[in-house]
């Protein structure tokens, strides 16, 4: 297990960018409060956050990092999966205000604890570059549940000439984590969540001058091919309150949603599972099934917001948190890229409630007939009910970072006054980007109402 120990708190966090008396308002009565910038270095890299997490019992947030142990940063050097201890205090008041302090000095003896999360041989293919920490939550006391969203991840990797090639399967898996960092178990969906791809990079370092990366990807053509995509596997997991169960949502839809789903109806849905770890949680390995599953569908991007014949436009989910025992938050991302999708023209985010209780039932056209002969499989689920909490549109003349930033995390602190609740959000600033921005831990007041399903 390796600790990288305490470091002032000064090194990483900047000022912060507004004070609760300059908070601005949404149409919904959600106020921004502001953002902290957590900076980065060599030493302490800072870099490639994917979910954040409130720590009540501790009075700390969690940041999980999604480097893979097998992927040069912005350093030139692997970074290994990791989270990231921040002390409440160092962000906000005893009363969920964001603190205004310019910077924090070296003598506040604010820390930052870093834990890297150690590869572990007796657990099969788990091992640098076969994980890829996307999401977690709390499982027990003294462990996490970490969803790695995809296993081939660079299984062989050169850092000279930086030549990296992955292995054939694509599936995701969880990962039980112990809170000092060793890897203490694997847990694997069934088959139908799991796909067959190869890919080829030549990813060269961003301080050599006219080459640029190269890649090549293959898959199967086959049209009955099942399971998650490369890279838009499992994002996310997240415990229900209450209870042993917990809930998994892919980044985007599965290739069988794709391929049975009515685009009359709209956007693709993602897959969101419900599961229990009542028996998994005490062994090293085990497959989780599902008890219960359900399309989520993200929300259409306005017309008015990209041109259809110049632009591409490519949502995800990023983050999920439940809040009680039906109810969940769920971050949608939403980018506008030119078509060579690699320049991004316009990106928000939107931050929904999601019921789990009544939901939605499927169209009369997919009332089940669409079966997979082999195994039963229907792509004919109930689609969750959701209403939407915040946009970052409504914050982009106080916050104009919001045009552009990547929003991985989303989590509830420390209550507010008269009933209502900090939303926190974090950043992920690219970790082999040319030249990464830095992390922002940003919070919102939500007014308990709006916790209510209408």
């Amino acid at each position: 297990m390796s600790l990288k120990g305490l470091r002032p708190l000064s090194l990483f966090v900047a000022s912060a960018l507004l004070s609760f008396e300059g908070a601005s308002a949404g149409q919904s009565g959600v106020q921004f409060l502001g953002s902290k910038k957590l900076d980065y270095s060599e030493e302490q890299p800072i870099l490639g956050i994917s979910s954040i997490r409130y720590d009540k019992t501790h009075n700390q947030f969690i940041l999980l990092s999604d480097d893979t142990g097998a992927v040069p940063n912005y350093y030139n050097k692997n970074g290994r999966s990791r989270y990231y201890l921040v002390p409440e205090e160092t962000l906000i008041t005893s009363k969920g205000v964001v603190k205004n302090n310019k910077t924090f000095l070296a003598t506040s003896g604010s820390l930052i604890k870093e834990v890297d999360i150690e590869p572990n041989d007796t657990v099969h293919w788990t091992q640098n570059g076969h994980i890829d920490t996307e999401g977690f939550d709390f499982l027990g006391d003294d462990a996490f549940l970490v969803a790695s969203e995809q296993s081939a991840t660079y299984p062989l990797n050169w850092v000279s000439p930086w030549i990296r090639i992955p292995g054939w399967n694509i599936h995701s898996t969880l990962l039980k984590v112990g809170r000092d960092g060793s890897l203490l178990g694997a847990y694997h969906y069934p088959k139908e969540f799991s796909n067959t791809g190869w890919r080829f990079d030549w990813k060269i370092p961003h301080w050599v001058p006219f080459i640029y990366d190269i890649e090549y990807n293959w898959h199967s053509d086959d049209p009955d091919r099942k399971g998650v995509k490369r890279n838009r596997g499992f994002e996310t997991v997240t415990h229900i309150p209450g209870s042993h169960d917990y809930l998994a949502i892919t980044e985007q839809s599965l290739l069988q949603d794709d391929l049975h789903w009515d685009h009359s109806k709209g956007t693709t849905p993602s897959r969101v599972l419900r599961f229990s770890m009542t028996e998994a949680a005490n062994m090293v390995s085990a497959v989780v099934k599902p008890d219960i599953q359900y399309h989520y569908q993200p929300t259409a991007v306005p017309g008015g917001l990209y041109d259809p014949l110049r632009d591409v436009i490519v949502q995800s989910i990023s983050d999920a948190q439940a809040i009680n025992d039906h109810q969940f938050l769920v971050i949608e991302k939403n980018y506008v890229k030119a078509a060579n999708r690699k320049t991004v023209n316009y990106s928000y985010s939107e931050v929904y409630l999601v019921d789990l209780d009544n939901p939605l039932p499927p169209a009369p056209e997919d009332d089940g007939s669409n079966l997979n002969e082999n195994n039963g499989e229907t792509t004919s689920l109930p689609v969750l009910r959701k209403q939407r909490l915040l946009s970052t549109r409504d914050f982009e003349k106080t916050f104009p970072d919001f045009k552009r930033i990547n929003i991985e995390g989303v989590t509830l602190g420390p209550d507010g006054e008269n009933g209502s609740k900090l939303l926190v959000l974090v950043t992920d600033n690219g970790a082999n980007s040319p030249k990464p921005r830095s992390t922002d831990v940003i919070f919102f007041k939500v007014p308990a109402k709006l916790f209510k399903m209408q």
